[in-house]
């Protein structure tokens, strides 16, 4: 590639120099945020249909990812897709059918996920949680604090606003900072027996059963929803119900579906 041996030294020694300050670069920080309509037939003086796109330095994302891998994200990692995360669910949902069982498949969305995290929860979820400490916990503080957004329309760019809460979109950390805040989702769902998968912010729940026992597996599954959606609450998230689906996964012969209240 062209420059790039000439590039690679300088942006090694930033990143060096980034992770032993315990310092993100400040200007990483600035995210250029240009609203794009969802669809061309939608009306364009509704500001309700334009979806930010946030676009941020190369480089900074390299950082990131230096820094950040999940075993539990299937999103932006080596390896993974949705068609990592789709073939898991799809596993298990088949091999349930197989013994002649039945599931019901939840999937979750959230609304605008990435922009609502509370730092403060963050911070302290990855001390306490993930027991970073030190120059990684320091570096993250400073990852998150002081980060801007402007709007940019054609060629006018609007004043930089200061982020006081959520996560950049468009960066590496994003869907890994979002699955180590949104880590107890997991653990409401193995105390109740719930499967889990996430992509991003997109996450599935789901539970095998047999028809005899259908009615405890049912219950265990809207105590999870119930569970979950009490915890979004007290940190912030917010389930979309609209955009939210359920699916019922059995054999031809089993015709009867089961009531599932979502809260």
């Amino acid at each position: 590639m062209y420059f790039f041996d000439d590039l690679l030294p300088i942006i090694t020694k930033i990143m060096n120099n980034s992770l032993s300050s315990r310092q993100f670069p400040h200007a990483y920080k600035v995210a250029r945020v240009t609203p794009l309509i969802q669809k061309l037939s939608l009306d364009c003086e509704d500001m309700k249909n334009y979806r930010p796109i946030s676009n941020l330095r190369f480089d900074s994302k390299l950082l990131e990812r230096v820094v950040l891998q999940s075993n539990k994200q299937s999103a932006y990692r080596e390896g993974c897709s949705t068609g990592t995360a789709l073939l898991r669910v799809c596993n298990d949902l088949l091999q349930t059918v197989d013994r002649g069982d039945e599931a019901v498949l939840v999937l979750l969305d959230f609304s605008a996920a990435f922009d609502t995290i509370d730092h403060t929860v963050l911070i302290a979820r990855l001390e306490e949680r993930y027991g970073m400490t030190d120059k990684a916990l320091d570096w993250f503080v400073s990852y998150l604090e002081n980060r801007k957004q402007a709007v940019a329309v054609e060629t006018a760019l609007s004043d930089a606003l200061l982020m006081d809460c959520g996560m950049p979109q468009g960066s590496v950390a994003g869907p890994v900072i979002f699955t180590m805040y949104s880590a107890p989702i997991e653990d409401i769902a193995s105390s109740n027996g719930i499967e889990f998968m996430t992509y991003a912010d997109d996450t599935q729940l789901h539970i095998s059963m047999n028809p005899s026992n259908r009615d405890v597996s049912v219950s265990k599954l809207e105590q999870c929803l119930a569970d979950i959606k009490s915890w979004t609450v007290r940190y912030k998230l917010q389930i979309n119900d609209s955009k939210t689906e359920v699916i019922h996964v059995t054999s031809r012969n089993m015709k009867r579906r089961p009531y599932l209240e979502l809260g």
